[in-house]
């Protein structure tokens, strides 16, 4: 499994971004009230990402990037 973090303007992790293949990604990313919990993100990304839920129209804007940048990686590192 893939796993990038979402980190805001000051450096702190505030989500993350999982492929568990080539076409598989998930993410995670917490409110602005909230305190990142790693573990969780995994998890929920990891669940986002078995089930299918990464449309992009679900999608928040400030995971977009990251999602794009995750499937070119996926591409390169899941090889058939």
């Amino acid at each position: 499994m893939l796993v990038e973090y979402i980190k805001n303007s000051k450096g702190k992790r505030i989500g993350v971004v999982v492929a568990t293949s080539p076409g598989t990604i998930g993410w995670s990313l917490c409110k602005k009230c909230d305190r990142f919990n790693p573990n969780l993100g995994l998890r929920i990304a990891e669940g986002r990402a078995n089930f299918g839920t990464n449309l992009p129209n679900n999608v928040p804007y400030t995971v977009y990037p990251y999602m794009l940048k995750m499937l070119d990686r996926a591409k390169r590192y899941f090889k058939d």
